[in-house]
């Protein structure tokens, strides 16, 4: 509060008279002096400041609010139960705020959420909610079925009380609560438990069980374990021998032991789950102690020992001794041709017009001229092949060149089959409108056919060239309504994917030469040229064709591979033509393209001119 005097004193009258105040109550301090104007004719009051003291203050609206609570009603809560106070000249009444979820309030039977007013005649319950202990019981059993867990989760209760409250005209209930211990789990309960999920009686661990009842926390336990199986043990064979490469297979001789089984294999042995369920270990890998040509098994089986001279080589896993036959001079008029059943080394050339044939390796350090060289396994020629052919494995040229028309007639025939199958028990007229139906389509796969004989090898008339000339003579029966043939027709299919089964299972040979001119090289594997290429020539492989030198060059002639041909140059600079071709659809031709290259990957066909 400011006050204007024209002094201290005349302020400090002016309180005591205007508010009742003494010294003790107030204090003053000087804002601005009072001063004058005008030599002292005008004088001008100055600005006073006055603090009451808070103390008294304060004192004094205390008492003023006692003096009205004595008019105010009261609510209290003394054990547990409510006491409405209602003065005489009431001028506030009480009011009950009831928002303690654990707490239910009932005024006159009736449910109450937030704040109401109270009277005395009010009939007042509180309840308070009791929240009950849990004890559960869980099993849970491993992946593998050999353990088996009992699980008890325990969780308190809680029983909950009001706390007392002194009287207040807002009365707020407030609750605690003490807390209800779980029961404990049962020996009984547990077994129950158990044998609900199946698992076996007699194999309960009891004494766990009752551990794991007297933690006062519940908690875990393994309470049941199974039988685990055994896996079988692989035999343990020692060889004598390793398959290399030809110069560094080591030969052997009659009567040297070429493999001895240590230990025989040990089968497997069951086990049983926890809820009685058998289960099996692995079996032993299946390790062939078998012979083939060459071998003998000896001492109760064993022993494997070689019975002739030769190489030692496992082939469609059998132990084999191989004979070998080296020839020191070249292959001509006056060794003859060499037909062998066994591996072959030619340390010279092999000469015009001569013909080498062996069931096993063949190896030539010199060259072929003008000449065949056929093997059932590799074939690795140190020198040239001029004007040769060579043949590893099967013949590849007539399988490739006929393998998506193969494939292809299994659908075709399928489809047939099926449709005539429909209809000749019943009427064999429809059976023949059928084939009528898809006579043009017959046909023009018969030409299709044709069409791929005339491109395979006649002077090797194998499995694959046998089986299109099958098929299309059935197929030409068909076509001219002889249904009659339809029992012949699912005999080749049979046939077809037979053919098939054997072609991809076949022994994947190899070809490695220098260079090939004017020659045909047919591989059931990969062939490999190590020196300057080829050139005019036909390389076909079931799977890759591969030229190691960079700087080859594949000069004309025709290159089929299953999966990739790899080459320094491709065809010439004068546009020599040179046909590269790949069936897988996922192949590649990698090298240098010249003008007349043409590149054939399952049928997307790109020209270089």
């Amino acid at each position: 509060m400011i006050v204007k005097a024209q002094s201290e004193e005349e302020a400090r009258l002016f309180v005591k008279n205007a508010y009742g105040r003494v010294d003790s109550e107030f204090r003053l301090k000087v804002v601005k002096e009072p001063y004058s104007n005008f030599l002292g004719f005008i004088k001008r009051k100055g600005l006073y400041k006055i603090e009451v003291e808070k103390v008294q203050i304060e004192t004094q609206e205390n008492t003023h609010l006692q003096n009205w609570e004595k008019y105010y009603g009261y609510a209290e809560i003394i054990n547990g139960n409510v006491k409405v106070t209602i003065p005489g000249g009431i001028r506030k009444y009480p009011s009950l705020k009831a928002d303690d979820p654990n707490i239910d309030v009932f005024v006159n039977g009736e449910k109450i959420v937030g704040s109401i007013i109270l009277t005395e005649n009010d009939k007042i319950e509180l309840k308070p909610k009791v929240i009950d202990p849990v004890t559960r019981l869980e099993v849970d059993i491993s992946d593998d079925g050999m353990e088996a867990t009992l699980k008890i989760h325990k969780e308190k209760g809680k029983k909950f009380y009001i706390k007392d409250s002194a009287g207040e005209n807002n009365l707020v209930i407030c609750s605690d609560f003490e807390e209800i211990e779980a029961e404990k789990a049962t020996i009984d309960h547990c077994i129950r438990i158990l044998n609900d999920s199946r698992i076996k009686l007699d194999i309960i661990d009891i004494e766990a069980v009752n551990k794991l009842i007297d933690l006062p926390d519940g908690g875990s336990i393994v309470v049941a374990r199974g039988k685990a199986p055994c896996d079988g043990i692989n035999a343990e064979i020692q060889y004598f021998f390793e398959e290399s490469d030809f110069e560094n297979e080591k030969p052997v001789q009659i009567g040297d032991v070429l493999a001895f089984k240590l230990r025989p294999s040990l089968n497997a042995k069951n086990g049983i789950s926890v809820t009685g369920e058998l289960t099996h270990g692995n079996e032993p890998e299946e390790q062939s102690f078998s012979v083939g040509k060459g071998a003998v098994l000896l001492e109760n089986d064993t022993k494997i020992v070689a019975c002739t001279d030769g190489t030692p080589r496992i082939i469609d896993g059998k132990i084999c001794v191989v004979p070998l036959l080296v020839i020191a001079s070249d292959v001509d008029s006056n060794t003859g041709n060499i037909k062998f059943d066994g591996d072959l080394l030619i340390k010279g050339n092999v000469m015009d017009n001569m013909e080498v044939n062996a069931k096993g390796k063949i190896k030539t350090l010199g060259s072929v001229y003008n000449s065949k060289v056929i093997s059932d396994r590799d074939i690795t020629i140190c020198g040239k092949v001029i004007g040769g052919k060579l043949v590893a494995g099967k013949n590849m040229a007539n399988h490739l060149i006929s393998v998506s028309v193969v494939e292809d007639s299994l659908v075709v025939i399928n489809d047939i089959i099926k449709r005539v199958d429909l209809f000749i028990k019943k009427d064999i007229s429809m059976a023949a409108r059928v084939v009528y139906s898809e006579q043009e389509a017959i046909l023009k796969y018969i030409k299709k056919i044709e069409k791929v004989l005339s491109e395979m090898d006649e002077d090797d008339k194998d499995t694959s060239f046998t089986m299109l000339c099958n098929i299309k003579n059935c197929l030409l029966e068909i076509s001219e309504l002889n249904t009659k043939n339809i029992d012949k027709l699912k005999v080749i299919y049979k046939k077809i994917v037979q053919y098939i089964d054997n072609m991809q299972s076949m022994y994947e040979a190899r070809i490695e030469l220098q260079y090939a001119q004017n020659s045909n090289i047919y591989s059931s594997g990969n062939i490999t040229v190590i020196g300057d290429g080829s050139y005019q020539s036909n390389l076909i492989a079931k799977y890759n064709i591969l030229y190691n030198n960079p700087k080859s060059s594949v000069k004309g002639g025709m290159l089929i591979a299953g999966k990739r041909i790899c080459a320094g140059k491709i065809g010439s600079k004068i546009g020599m033509s040179t046909y590269c071709r790949i069936l897988d659809k996922y192949g590649k031709v990698d090298g240098h393209y010249y003008n007349g290259t043409i590149i054939n990957i399952h049928g997307n066909i790109r020209m270089f001119e």
